[in-house]
């Protein structure tokens, strides 16, 4: 039998207990099996162990029951990485304590067709996007956007809850970061991969999960958004220093995204109760600029025409011009057709591109805000 490895990447459910194991003082061992489904072995496949964003690993193989041990583990958080003829098929944070670690890890073939929760541009070709699905399957779709033909180019794992991704291009190679939660704790979890060789490059907890995320390319900084409470976080790439927070606003509502002005360095922040708020620098605090009506799902700067674009949950997207003294939104687009908006993403031409949680499918609103291939 043939397994085909795509398929067992993007569907991989996980069995987690922690068992009492003999060790020393100040180490533990860290085994379990690997199997996919009928309890069939995956053998031959290369389990690593990592922290310090990367800086000491340790890597083993399972053997021909599917079994992996490694020995003598200093208990801290590590990222767990399993892979297969050079394609990653599980990754997960785990926390390793004295009494060491039994983790086994399950995949199984599903359906592929998974909700889409976000999509953002690919900058280097400027028409393909990258997609998050519900699973924690990271793809990659061509400038057709034909959902049927992804190419994997990551996976944060089955556990995590995914959050938002966005992409940026240095030095003539992709990279892909995707936020999610944790498993312990109420943190969130920022992970970088690089997009052409589907590798997990770099990993950081932040203080919370993070709905939204963007990314100014002339500095090579991401800007993250809470999603339990009015804070944003700032992360320098060069340094990787992950600055948190840039600010709090004790007792207003969570925040549901970010976008970036990249022109003005302005900061756009949209929360639950449907305001928009603006930040003039990173690290201002923000205050009210517009809002809209309903409970945000995504939000977008377009540079060419100076506006904002937000999705509501209900189906509605709003447009707002930033220019003048008094923001006003104005219902941009509807379509009786998609609900539960999830993620929005814009062309340099443009060109909206929208996705929703009960659809597999992304959909490409014109400048004129109608739907291209739907009924409205």
């Amino acid at each position: 039998m043939t397994l085909r490895i795509y398929e067992v990447i993007r569907n991989a459910s996980v069995i987690f207990t922690v068992t009492g194991l003999v060790t020393a003082m100040h180490s533990a061992d860290v085994r379990g099996r690997v199997t996919i489904q009928s309890n069939q072995p995956l053998q031959g496949a290369v389990v690593l162990l990592a922290r310090d964003a990367g800086k000491q690993k340790t890597i083993t193989l399972t053997d021909s029951k599917g079994r992996y041990r490694m020995k003598d583990v200093t208990p801290d958080k590590y990222a767990l990485e399993i892979s297969k003829d050079g394609q990653v098929v599980y990754q997960a944070i785990i926390s390793v304590g004295s009494e060491g670690m039994l983790k086994d890890v399950v995949l199984s073939v599903k359906d592929s067709s998974q909700p889409l929760r976000a999509v953002s541009l690919d900058r280097r070709a400027k028409s393909g996007v990258y997609v998050l699905e519900e699973d924690g399957a990271i793809s990659y779709i061509a400038g057709n956007l034909d959902t049927q033909n992804r190419r994997l180019v990551g996976s944060i794992g089955p556990s995590p809850t995914p959050g938002n991704l966005v992409s940026m291009e240095s030095d003539g190679k992709q990279f892909i970061f995707v936020t999610s939660t944790t498993d312990e704790g109420g943190h969130g979890l920022l992970e970088q991969f690089r997009a052409d060789d589907k590798k997990l490059i770099h990993y950081w907890i932040t203080p919370t999960f993070c709905s939204g995320i963007d990314i100014d390319p002339s500095t090579k900084t991401l800007y993250l958004s809470s999603a339990t409470r009015a804070e944003a976080y700032e992360m320098r790439l060069q340094e990787k220093k992950l600055v948190a927070p840039l600010f709090q606003i004790s007792g207003a509502p969570a925040f549901v995204d970010i976008a970036i002005d990249t022109k003005r360095k302005q900061l756009f922040f949209a929360d639950t109760s449907g305001r928009v708020l603006v930040s003039s620098s990173p690290g201002k605090l923000p205050s009210e600029t517009f809002r809209v009506n309903g409970t945000p799902v995504g939000m977008v700067f377009d540079p060419e025409s100076d506006a904002v674009y937000v999705a509501v949950h209900s189906g509605e997207i709003y447009r707002t011009e930033i220019g003048g003294s008094h923001p006003t939104p104005v219902l941009f687009a509807r379509n009786r057709n998609l609900k539960e908006l999830s993620g929005l993403s814009i062309r340099p031409d443009g060109v909206l591109l929208v996705t929703a949680y009960h659809i597999n499918s992304i959909f490409i609103l014109d400048k004129d805000g109608h739907f291209q291939g739907i009924d409205p």
